[in-house]
């Protein structure tokens, strides 16, 4: 269980790492990149509070 938790809040804060630079990449070529990414701010932050 505790294994689980800790892979869980590393893939969080490597996919932070990776969405968060690759989102504001994607907003200076498609401003509709921009819905995107705040749909995947969404769900990751949902996911965040099942977890």
């Amino acid at each position: 269980m505790i294994c689980e938790e800790y892979l869980y809040g590393a893939v969080f804060r490597i996919s932070e790492q990776i969405i968060l630079p690759l989102y504001l990449f994607l907003a200076f070529i498609c401003k509709k990149s921009i819905e995107i990414g705040k749909f995947l701010f969404r769900l990751t932050m949902e996911l965040r509070y099942f977890t």
